[in-house]
């Protein structure tokens, strides 16, 4: 499966956020990448770089 390592990352990262946009409440993320987080879900989820 050599060139979809970064497609799978991608994929988990939009699930994730669906899941986050989901809950109830604030929801607060720590991650590596802050930009891509932010991009897929504004401001209604906190994101904590890390």
């Amino acid at each position: 499966m050599a060139g979809l390592h970064g497609h799978q990352h991608a994929i988990d990262a939009a699930a994730a956020a669906a899941m986050a946009l989901r809950q109830a409440g604030r929801v607060t993320v720590i991650t590596s990448d802050p930009d891509d987080w932010s991009r897929l879900c504004g401001d209604q989820v906190r994101v904590v770089a890390m």
